[in-house]
């Protein structure tokens, strides 16, 4: 620890009358010292820590006066009056001592100031790159938005972003409750959308960062789904619709889609090289499917998912990843089956109301 040592300390500082008076006293406690205007006008010795004391200065104006102070150093306060000529009392105040430590010399008070020439470049770095992510952002957002509404309708592009969004906001908010760094979430023309953070820490937080998107989805098709019942307006019935087909699709147990993770996350957690095995057969029969449904942007991101399974491989054996208990997987599945059965039920209820666009619905689910 650095003891700082200081001459001189002021008690107390006033000013009366356009000049500033101010008593100091030094660090040994021993004399006091009275100013006007900084210029020393009488030094006193201290008898005990609590007495007064009176010193006869000029002011302006005012001429001989005197100023006459009381120290209590036990109660850290300070009375300070001034008489004029006549003994009549022309100022008089009470105040707590100046705490010395406010005036240690000020390069011990401020901390290293960063170099300004080397920082003003980072930060410079730094805002454009941020201001770079708003600008992929916005760009892959105008290109969704465009190449919905050539396949489809900007009506339908604009209902087609929402739900992305709404599904997407839904993972990020697990991965801020997780407390898990995270970038938002990118749009991605024909294929829907990503949130970017930094890698789950527990097979619970891959599980539940995973499930939310889906829930977030649900809670939009719900309630798209009885503002139809209610208002029978078709356009609404189809949000629902496709609300519920998109966080159904997304619920596939194929990997990297929010269904594979969970999976991945269980089987991760039953550590068994057989149930691994599966996994990375599922997502191969995934990529087959895929391909003979036409879905060739699925099969992209399944082959990715493939890719990221044969690398984890290390990772699986090692298991350093917090592992879901035997509940853990239990309440998982319960989650994941649940949430997929009331999708399907919003489904069929759509399909069974004759509502009009539900035969592609029904065709997507039957192929």
């Amino acid at each position: 620890m650095i003891k700082v040592k200081v001459k001189k300390v002021d008690l107390f500082k006033v000013k009366y009358n356009g000049q500033i008076i101010r008593l100091s006293i030094d660090d040994a406690a021993e004399n006091t010292t009275l100013y006007i205007d900084d210029v020393a006008v009488l030094d006193s010795k201290l008898s005990k820590v609590d007495d007064s004391f009176s010193y006869l200065v000029d002011l302006h104006e005012i001429g001989e006066s005197q100023f006459n102070f009381k120290m209590d150093i036990t109660k850290h306060m300070v009375s300070v009056n001034i008489l004029n000529q006549v003994g009549q009392v022309i100022y008089e105040t009470k105040q707590k001592m100046i705490d010395p430590l406010d005036q240690q010399p000020q390069q011990l008070k401020q901390t290293k100031e960063p170099n300004k020439w080397l920082s003003a470049p980072l930060i410079g770095l730094i805002l454009k790159f941020s201001k770079s992510i708003k600008v992929v952002k916005v760009t892959l957002l105008a290109a969704s938005a465009g190449a919905y509404s050539i396949l489809f309708s900007w009506q339908f592009a604009l209902v087609l972003l929402a739900v992305i969004a709404f599904h997407e906001y839904g993972h990020v908010f697990a991965m801020k409750k997780s407390g898990l760094k995270t970038k938002g979430f990118y749009f991605l023309p024909f294929v829907g959308g990503m949130a970017v953070s930094e890698r789950a820490k527990s097979n619970w937080q891959e599980v539940f960062i995973s499930m939310m998107g889906p829930v977030f989805g649900l809670v939009m098709s719900v309630a798209f789904y009885i503002a139809f019942v209610v208002s029978q307006n078709h356009f609404i019935g189809l949000v629902a619709t496709f609300s519920a087909l998109i966080n159904l699709f997304n619920l596939l147990p194929i990997y990297p889609l929010d269904g594979g993770h969970v999976l991945k996350a269980i089987v991760f957690s039953f550590k068994k090289y057989w149930g691994f095995l599966v996994l990375m057969a599922i997502s191969a029969l995934g990529f087959v499917l895929a391909m003979m449904a036409g879905w060739y942007f699925l099969c992209f991101f399944v082959a990715i998912g493939f890719l990221d399974l044969v690398f984890s491989w290390r990772r699986f054996a090692g298991q350093t990843m917090p592992a879901l208990d035997k509940y853990g997987m239990l309440f998982s599945l319960v989650w994941y089956f649940a949430t997929v059965a009331v999708f399907v039920g919003i489904l069929a209820l759509m399909i069974n109301s004759g509502l009009p666009g539900t035969e592609v619905v029904s065709a997507i689910l039957a192929s």
